[in-house]
């Protein structure tokens, strides 16, 4: 018990969270890192983080036993994106001068993501890390309303381009900022679920409740006012999903008290989107055209991926796979704005070939089937269904949008994929821990 007690008061898994969410805030502000220095420098970050948090939290014996397995998978895919390199292949390669910048971005996301797991392993991990991150999605979403406040045509002086009349906080982008906001809205929903599971009586249990569901009003009205219509209509849906599955907070919503907080949460939601939410619902009226552009998209960059299929283009290499691209004028009419193939799959493959994808999926096998087989354990854990829904969100968003091609993005999936393994692999460790418990204390009979 006095171990445990210590274990409970060790600072340094929460100093840590605090750490990995402050970065991922350095993401957010610094336009997602979508240029070369600002990503050169969010890796560093990155790298260094990772380098901290095993040094710091010296994960156990059991925790590398149990994590081999998707450990191999990561290291696989870091080989096969150096493979080109190694044997000079540059017949496919459009880019080769951003090959050392495609590679520096890709070993960043994969230590990111260890460092997560290091802190998911660890007791409060989890919760101390996405309460940081609520806590750096409600930092961003202020910052950005006051630089549209001040010069709504421009972020940290740089012109919106085609997002010029849609707000896209401190990126660049209204989409990619609508995902970030969506995850800070799901984030704020769990943590709103976790602390209603404590007798709510006085101090700061009595706050939480409310900052949460402050957050998540604010977190999607400034999604509404993106013009991101996936990413609202997606952030809706998984919200009132979370509700409505979770038992205290049906029961809590079904008296008298929570029903008048919950009708006059959803009145003052309701007014928001009337009231700012004109910028998503105009674009409605363009779903039809949108999308017959999107797969036309879709289609034209699925033929350019054909002529690279094993090994792609190169890392980083969009840009002049664009260029490629765009061979006729009615191409250029299409492609010419296009920052992204709006389909993560289909951004990979260009990039990186059928080599990567694969060993990109038999990774997520490794890791992802041990966390849903436990899911019946964590199905009550508001947290961490607030983490799987949040990672879920941003893969719908990045196949039909240019989400996951922006660094922030990426970074923050991993992170959020490396702390939902590292409290899994916690999990499956203590299990095995009750089960030998078990076994030593029940006497057994000779035959």
């Amino acid at each position: 018990m006095k171990q445990v007690a210590m274990y409970s008061r060790d600072a340094r898994p929460r100093v840590l969270a605090w750490i990995l969410a402050c970065i991922m805030l350095y993401y957010y502000i610094a336009l997602g890192g979508n240029s070369g220095m600002l990503a050169m420098i969010g890796a560093a970050l990155s790298l260094g983080a990772a380098i901290i948090t095993l040094l710091v939290l010296e994960p156990a014996g059991r925790f590398w036993k149990l994590a081999w397995p998707g450990l191999a998978g990561l290291a696989l895919l870091n080989v096969i994106a150096a493979l080109p390199r190694w044997y000079n292949a540059p017949w496919d390669f459009l880019a080769p001068d951003l090959y050392s910048f495609g590679m520096i971005r890709l070993f960043a996301a994969t230590a990111f993501m260890l460092a997560g797991s290091w802190v998911g392993y660890r007791r409060s991990g989890l919760r101390n890390c996405l309460l940081g991150l609520v806590l750096a999605g409600v930092v961003d979403i202020i910052l950005g309303l006051v630089l549209r406040q001040f010069d709504p045509i421009h972020v940290w002086g740089l012109s919106k381009g085609i997002n010029l009349f849609r707000f896209t906080g401190t990126l660049l982008n209204a989409n990619a900022s609508a995902c970030l906001f969506g995850v800070t809205a799901i984030l704020a929903t769990g943590t709103l679920q976790d602390s209603l599971r404590y007798p709510v009586r006085s101090g700061i249990r009595t706050i939480v409740p409310l900052l949460m569901i402050a957050v998540t009003v604010l977190a999607i009205g400034a999604c509404a006012i993106t013009g991101s219509r996936t990413a609202l209509l997606l952030t809706v849906i998984t919200i009132a999903t979370m509700l409505v599955r979770d038992s205290v907070t049906r029961r809590l919503i079904m008296n008298p008290q929570g029903i008048l907080v919950g009708g006059g949460v959803t009145l003052m939601l309701a007014t928001i989107l009337l009231a700012v939410g004109s910028a998503t619902f105009d674009r409605v009226s363009f779903l039809g055209g949108d999308l017959l552009e999107r797969v036309a998209i879709w289609s034209r960059y699925a033929e350019v991926a054909r002529d690279a299929p094993l090994l792609g283009y190169g890392p980083a290499s969009f840009v002049e796979i664009n260029n490629l691209a765009m061979r006729t004028p009615s191409d250029a009419r299409l492609l010419w704005y296009v920052n992204s193939p709006h389909n993560f799959v289909l951004s990979l493959l260009l990039e990186h070939g059928w080599m990567f994808i694969t060993a990109l999926a038999i990774t997520a096998l490794l890791i992802t089937v041990p966390i849903f087989a436990g899911y019946r354990g964590m199905a009550k854990n508001p947290v961490q269904i607030s983490a799987i829904a949040a990672c879920l969100f941003i893969l719908l968003c990045g196949s039909i949008d240019i989400a996951l091609d922006v660094p922030a993005v990426t970074m923050l999936f991993a992170l959020l994929a490396g702390l939902l393994w590292g409290q899994n692999i916690r999990h499956r460790t203590h299990s095995v821990s009750n089960e030998v418990r078990q076994s030593i204390a029940t006497p057994r009979l000779r035959v």
